[in-house]
């Protein structure tokens, strides 16, 4: 066997071998997607899941002293924001992973009672709208258990 038969051959193993690790390499990376692909489904599950756990629910609010509208003031600036009355919330709980996200569906002093809610987060209503939100807490009980579960409420029990 001379010289370039042997180069030849030791080209054509070197290819075979390279072909080899290409056709590894292309499985491997395969395999690597659809197990990153599955990972995605099995998340994309959970949050449907925790999703699901997050429920809106709405109350009937009757009036009290909190809806009353002071007619000389303009309520539609933002010096004047005041809650009407809440009317609804969700909870959505994060598994164990501190406390729940509570939003509050919420209607303003100065707008048609026709206008839909806003969706309002818990924490800026409890600082701004403290009475209103004490007031909707007390009617509702799902959301009462919550608060004192995850004191919710703990600096403002009673003024």
């Amino acid at each position: 066997m001379n010289i370039s038969s042997q180069m030849q051959q030791k080209f054509d193993e070197l290819q075979k071998e390279l072909l080899q690790l290409r056709a590894e390499k292309c499985a491997r990376e395969t395999e690597e997607l659809t197990s990153a692909h599955l990972a995605a489904k099995k998340q994309q599950k959970q949050r449907n899941k925790s999703n699901a756990t997050a429920k809106t629910t709405t109350t009937n609010n009757d009036d009290d002293a909190t809806t009353v509208e002071d007619p000389t003031l303009n309520y539609t600036l933002e010096e004047n924001y005041s809650v009407r009355r809440f009317v609804g919330h969700k909870i959505k709980l994060n598994e164990g992973k501190g406390p729940p996200v509570v939003t509050l569906l919420a209607t303003w002093k100065g707008y048609p009672t026709e206008e839909k809610p806003t969706v309002e987060k818990w924490g800026t209503m409890k600082k701004c709208h403290s009475r209103q939100l004490k007031r909707y807490v007390k009617r509702t009980e799902e959301l009462r258990k919550v608060v004192e579960t995850y004191q919710l409420f703990n600096k403002l029990k009673k003024k």
